[in-house]
């Protein structure tokens, strides 16, 4: 595609500057810092309302005009570094071209994870287990190259939000040993207490 400046320029013109009594070079400066807000508030979404301090991580610039904000967005979150990939505009595009296949299996179950409740959840991580190997099947993957994670997403009653717990071992037992529900409340409780300070 040909980039046409002139008619980006006059759109801007006609359209937000002249209305508003601003120059062209106001109007987009103002166009970007609206743009810049918004991935500010999605910055904070994914780290500071998750516990994480965004001055520990590095940007990663990535995307059409990724690079045109990625500055802007580091010196507001305090971030030190940016990182802009070769070719940002085909970094998702590469990243999935690279990318190992993947399927993720779900199943909704609202139970306490006590002894009682074993049989339920056992039953549907079977039916997941059916699935992905179903799924596997299907690709064509060979045996050695197929992996399997079982996880569960837990939460307190009345937590509004869930953390993953990977299952060591299927099936959930009450036997002792890793993967009796007593240990796996343990590492969830364990995991809750990280992320909440």
């Amino acid at each position: 595609m040909s980039l046409q400046p002139e008619l980006a320029e006059r759109a801007i013109r006609q359209r937000v500057a002249e209305p508003l009594g601003l120059s062209v070079e106001q109007a987009v400066q103002g166009i970007l810092s609206i743009a810049n807000a918004t991935m500010i508030r999605i910055l904070r979404a994914v780290s500071v309302a998750r516990g994480h301090d965004p001055r520990d991580f590095t940007l990663i610039a990535y995307g059409g005009a990724g690079p045109l904000h990625a500055t802007d967005l580091a010196e507001e979150m305090g971030i030190q570094m940016v990182i802009v990939p070769v070719l940002p505009g085909l970094f998702s595009a590469l990243g999935l071209l690279y990318a190992d296949m993947s399927a993720d299996f779900v199943a909704t179950i609202m139970r306490p994870l006590v002894t009682e409740t074993l049989g339920v959840i056992n039953e549907a991580c079977d039916d997941l287990m059916a699935a992905a190997e179903s799924w596997f099947a299907r690709v064509d993957a060979a045996p050695s190259d197929r992996t399997v994670m079982l996880s569960a997403d837990l939460r307190y009653q009345r937590q509004n939000y869930e953390l993953n717990v990977g299952l060591p071992r299927h099936p959930v037992s009450d036997r002792c040993g890793e993967h009796h529900p007593a240990i796996l409340r343990g590492a969830f409780g364990n995991l809750w207490a990280q992320q909440s300070g």
